[in-house]
């Protein structure tokens, strides 16, 4: 069995965990599916359980960080053509 745990603690949250518990098969299914895909560093030493667990959060890390830069630049961006005004002109025929 195992237990995969995400605990957030800021003044603006407070503390928040979630924890999902694994039975032992998926506990055995997902260390399998951490040594192939993470069981090496760029080397090709042998990671540990823990180096494994490392690697694996950075990659989580890392997307999460892009989407909040992708975010950010997307309210940014509709910022920006917001602050743009409308063109405008009056027409008449002249003959």
């Amino acid at each position: 069995m195992a237990t995969i745990r995400l605990s957030v603690e800021g003044t603006t949250v407070g503390t928040v965990e979630v924890a999902d518990e694994l039975a032992q098969d998926n506990s055995d299914r997902f260390m399998a599916w951490l040594a192939a895909t993470y069981g090496t560093d760029a080397e090709g030493q042998p990671r540990t359980p823990a180096q494994m667990i490392g690697a694996c959060w950075a990659g989580i890390r890392g997307g999460i960080f892009a989407n909040i830069v992708a975010y950010e630049r997307d309210v940014a961006a509709q910022a920006a053509r917001d602050a743009v005004p409308p063109m405008e002109s009056t027409t008449s025929v002249v003959e």
